[in-house]
Formats: structure tokens, C-alpha cells, sequence
């Protein structure tokens, strides 16, 4: 089971489109109620038509501006078998959320010195079969190692539920070949943050588990955090569910946290994501220094920009700069944007994964921060060359893109989409739709790789993936 898979469901509407009733219902408020408790009952609108909507057992939501708590909202049930409800305390499995909290293990030690962030991997991992390349650490933390995802393997299958040693893991990663050579592309890979976890206890002298339990989550104060394991009692846990044929609810599978470590494994709650990014941002956890290379991604080796840090993507979209992390585990999902522009925290998790909570805390931010933009200009100066159809690597197999031009305008189909993108130019070959990003590289004239840049979002998961044309049309 991947740690942050791609959703499974796509937006029938953009989610803007979808808030249109709830914006209607907030213009029709009455004059004199006060702006703050108008625009919480927009948000809390929003939330509970996400929650109906989206079929889900329980949500839980917050959004913080500056000091302003705007909301702090639980809805549904924890547990459907008792009939708990999601309270401010609830516990949800945060799946690949918890990339972040595991990037910031690394470079907290490589703060104190005990750790070499441009060394390379075999300096803490030496029996890790490379193949011959160098990959440093960093590179452990933002998609461009080019090591094999080991969720994505065979033959993890058969051993995710046995407990075995970790460094099970290194030996299943060295048999697979180098998928790419480091730094060429990004493709979404649990194994860096497993790896990257096993060089923090290694490296700290105590297990990944204490480390975040002792550094992070109690100078914090993040109460409701800790390491997910299956066989604990941890208070207020929510139970994830999947949803059945019938409309209704099943259990979601069990899953063995012996595995998902670094990559997927940390549960907590949404106000402890927000005390968490607040604190991150804030200067609470690293120094500026520090900071600053954690939040900075780095470009490929050909100098192409990525919107990927260290377990973070930093971007901008909808003319909003945008620091954020989803994560997907069985039976949960969790969404977390911080804008640091604006002051604001917007997070969400839930128990079920029906509808992605992206579409949630998209609409959420429309609310508080205004209607996103997307900017550039209608077409550009040049469409020659630019139609074809285009292939590459994604996470668990290939992407190919189909590039047509008609009337005038660009279209692109990624897959096996129904529909076309008709993305906005921005300049320099670069095109823009939503959270994706298209720039194509030429050869002369012509368009001989198209770069595809994704988060979070449609059925996509953070890569920025390296497609080649195929043929022309």
C-alpha cells in the first residue's frame, strides 16, 4: 500500500464552481451579522458539504489567520462501530504528511552537525546498493534519487505484512535497478523518507520513533501526535473506512507501521498540524539558515525548477505562494496548506477516502484568502511544433500525453483522461492549468520532451515527470 497514493476520484467541478451554493447562502446573511462569524459559517458550510458530498464517516477541519481562529471544525464519527464523534482531540492516520515531520529530523541533525545533508546516502546506509552513482542525502527528501519505490515492488507485497527487520527494505531497494540517474527527474518515492528515517536513528543514537517523540512533538506541544502503531492504544483514534458497493461504510484494512515509517507512519490531529506549522515557520524548529535550505527545492541538474523541497511543495498557484502536503493511508486523508503571504494554516483530515480533501481546502482558501487567479495571457506567439503525443516515466508506470492544437488553443490529455486541458501560456514554452504545470523543451523548432509538473491534486501526486516525444501529428 503506497503511503501518499494519487486519488482515485476525479472533480466532476473545479472547486470553486462546486462552493457557488455556499458563497450564495453567505451573500444572503443578514447585514448586521458581523463579518468573523459570517465568513466561519461559510467555512463550516463548506466542511459540511465536503463531509455529505464526499460520503465521509468523520472530518475534521481548522483554518488559522495570524491569531484568528476561523474555524475549528468536527463533524461525523471517529468510530461508526461506537458511535464516537470526531472531536478537536481526534486522532487520524496522516499518511505522507508525515514526510515533513521526517525532513525535519534530518536537517535538525545536520544543524547540530552530526549529520552531512550533501554527503552521500552510503555514508550513513553503506550497504545500500547505489549502483555505482552518488546520491546524497538531500536528495533522499525531495523525489530525485532515482532508487526503486519499494510500496511499488512485488515483492513487498508478500513481506508488508510480516514483521522483519527494516533494513529488510535496503536489500529489496539494491536488488531493483537505478530507475533514472539522480537528479534527472522527480517521481513521488517513498523510499528516500524510509531511508531517511533509518539514517535519523542511526545517526541520533535512538529509534525514528523516540527521535520525533523527544525533538519534535513534546518541546512542541503536539499532544496529539505520535508514531502510528497498530497494536497501541492511542486516545481518541479514529478508525479509517472505505466505502462499500451499497453506499455504506466498511473497515478499512489493517496496516502493519512497521513498514510506512518515515515515509507514512505519524497519526495526530489537525490543531497539531497547525501548531506544528506555526511553529515550523515561526523559527521553532530550525534555525533560519536551516529553514531556508528546508524550504528551498532544489532545480534537476539540467536546472529545471521543481516545486518540491524537503518533504514540502513550495509553489505558487492560483497567485498564491503555497506551502503544502497531502497524505493518503488506508481508510485516511489529510491536506495541509500553510500561506506564509497571508499568516494562514488550512488543514483537514478524514477517516474515509472517498472525495480528496484538496477539493475541501481549495474551497476553504477561496473563502478566506479570495477567488484564485491563473494569470498569463490567451496564447502565445508560437504554436508550432508543440502537437504530438509524449511518454515517460510516473510513479508505477508511465504517463503519455497527447498535445493537439485546435482552434488555436493548446489541448493536452494526460492518460487515460476523458477530457482535454486547455491550459493558460505563461511564457518561455510554459503552460499553466490549476496546480499543473506543462513546459516544453525544443529541439530547433520542434518539441522534443514535454515537462510535466503535478501536486496534489485530480488524480495526480507531487512529481515533475520527463516525457519524450513518441511521434507528431
Amino acid at each position: 500500500m503506497p503511503y501518499a497514493q494519487s486519488p482515485t476520484r476525479v472533480l466532476p467541478r473545479s472547486s470553486f464552481a462546486a462552493l457557488a451554493p455556499i458563497l450564495l447562502v453567505t451573500a444572503v446573511a443578514t447585514a448586521q451579522t458581523p463579518p468573523a462569524t459570517r465568513l466561519t459559517a461559510a467555512l463550516d458550510s463548506a466542511a459540511r458539504w465536503h463531509l455529505a458530498t464526499a460520503r465521509l464517516a468523520g472530518l475534521s477541519v481548522m483554518v488559522v489567520r495570524g491569531q484568528d481562529t476561523l474555524l475549528a471544525g468536527s463533524y461525523g464519527m471517529a468510530d461508526l462501530d461506537h458511535q464516537v464523534p470526531v472531536g478537536p482531540a481526534t486522532v487520524f492516520a496522516l499518511g505522507s504528511t508525515t514526510k515533513q515531520f521526517t525532513a525535519a529530523a534530518v536537517h535538525q541533525l545536520a544543524e547540530q552537525g552530526r549529520l552531512d545533508l550533501d554527503a552521500d546516502v552510503r555514508t550513513y546506509l553503506p550497504e545500500l546498493d547505489t549502483k555505482g552513482r552518488s546520491i546524497p542525502v538531500w536528495r533522499l527528501l525531495d523525489h530525485t534519487s532515482g532508487l526503486a519505490e519499494y510500496t511499488a515492488l512485488p515483492a513487498f507485497g508478500s513481506l508488508s505484512a510480516l514483521s522483519l527487520p527494516r533494513d529488510t527494505i535496503i536489500r529489496l531497494i539494491s536488488a531493483e535497478p537505478i530507475r533514472f540517474e539522480p537528479g534527472t527527474e522527480m517521481i513521488y518515492n517513498n523510499s528516500g523518507f524510509f531511508l531517511a528515517a533509518l539514517i535519523v536513528a542511526r545517526v541520533s543514537g535512538q529509534s525514528f520513533e523516540s527521535y520525533l517523540a523527544d525533538r519534535i512533538f513534546g518541546p512542541l506541544g503536539m499532544a496529539d501526535s505520535r508514531y502510528c502503531d497498530e497494536r497501541a492504544l492511542i486516545p481518541h483514534r479514529a478508525r479509517g473506512y472505505q466505502q462499500g458497493r451499497d453506499g455504506g461504510f466498511l473497515n478499512a484494512g489493517s496496516i502493519n507501521h512497521t513498514w510506512p515509517y518515515g515515509a507514512g507512519s505519524i497519526c495526530g490531529s489537525t490543531r497539531d498540524l497547525v501548531r506544528w506549522n506555526l511553529a515550523l515557520h515561526g523559527g521553532r524548529v530550525l534555525g533560519p539558515a536551516a529553514y531556508r535550505r528546508f524550504i528551498t527545492p532544489r532545480p534537476l541538474v539540467d536546472g529545471s525548477a521543481i516545486r518540491y523541497a524537503s518533504g514540502l511543495a513550495v509553489h505558487e498557484a492560483h497567485g498564491r505562494r503555497t506551502i503544502e502536503h497531502g497524505g493518503a493511508i488506508t481508510g485516511f486523508y489529510s491536506m495541509t496548506y500553510f500561506y506564509p503571504d497571508r499568516a494562514t494554516v488550512i488543514s483537514v483530515a478524514q477517516n474515509s477516502q472517498g472525495l480528496p480533501p484538496a477539493a475541501l481546502a481549495d474551497s476553504l482558501a477561496t473563502l478566506v484568502l479570495g477567488p484564485p487567479t491563473d494569470g498569463g495571457t490567451a496564447q502565445p506567439a508560437d504554436l508550432n511544433g508543440l502537437a504530438g503525443r509524449f511518454e515517460g516515466r510516473r510513479r508505477g508506470g508511465t504517463l503519455t500525453a497527447t498535445v493537439a492544437i485546435s482552434d488555436g488553443r493548446l489541448r493536452i490529455r494526460l492518460g487515460s483522461d476523458s477530457t482535454d486541458i486547455t491550459p493558460v501560456f505563461r511564457g518561455d514554452d510554459t503552460w499553466v492549468s490549476g496546480s499543473r504545470r506543462f513546459r516544453f523543451v525544443r529541439t530547433g523548432r520542434t518539441a522534443s520532451e514535454l515537462r510535466v509538473d503535478l501536486l496534489w491534486r485530480r488524480g495526480d501526486i507531487y512529481s515533475h515527470l520527463r516525457l519524450r516525444r513518441q511521434s507528431t501529428q
